[in-house]
């Protein structure tokens, strides 16, 4: 249908403010769905680090020595030891804007393997300078290897639930009623991850048509 009068019309700049508050909602509710999506995420990615330790030590202890006899045994010490890593990555996470940016998925990957790098840098950094526990170089290769497989994924899959769930969602108003706004939309919609949520269109070109 066609875009009704302009858009410094005053009824049609009460209709569009009205329009945006029905949805964005109060202050409070959307503090409350983003400090609960953050917190979602953080424990999120905790959790798909512990689960890369644990699954690097198994394959640490029960696949690669029946590969190459020269690992040799090692103790769950070696794991315990790396209590601090995923606390670590998530601190670096943090520092990577990655519980606040909303960033297409790729771009996201990138910055999360960017963040777990560093984090491993670190750790090995920690085993060279430290002489008093039993780590692992090899295991926490494997965690790296493991964590950049696992927290994207983990984390496609809670953003997607989020955007279904309307959780951690930022309403939008999209200036423009034609073809560019359209494939601003189908943008949003193949990102969903963002967690975007067009509210409405703004066009001041009673020509145009409205898809």
């Amino acid at each position: 249908m066609s875009v009704g009068p302009r858009i410094d019309d005053p009824a049609i700049r009460v209709d569009s403010l009205s329009l945006a508050k029905r949805h964005q909602g109060t202050g409070l509710r959307k503090h409350l769905s983003a400090v609960l999506g953050v917190t979602i995420l953080v424990f999120n990615d905790l959790l798909a680090l512990v689960i890369s330790m644990g699954l690097a030590y198994l394959s640490r202890v029960s696949v690669l020595p029946y590969i190459y006899e020269g690992f040799q045994p090692i103790q769950r010490d070696a794991l315990l030891n790396l209590w601090w890593f995923p606390l670590l990555t998530v601190i670096v996470l943090a520092y990577e804007g990655m519980y606040h940016n909303r960033l297409p998925f790729w771009r996201g990957t990138k910055r999360l393997v960017k963040a777990v790098t560093w984090s491993v840098v670190f750790a090995i950094l920690v085993m060279y300078l430290s002489k008093s526990f039993d780590y692992s170089r090899t295991l926490i290769v494997q965690t790296f290897i493991f964590a950049i497989l696992l927290v994207p994924f983990s984390r496609y899959l809670i953003k997607k639930s989020f955007y279904k769930a309307g959780l951690w969602e930022k309403p939008v108003l999209i200036l423009g009623a034609g073809k560019t706004a359209e494939l601003v939309i189908k943008g949003f919609e193949r990102e969903c991850t963002m967690c975007f949520r067009p509210i409405g269109l703004l066009d001041d070109d009673p020509k145009k048509k409205v898809f």
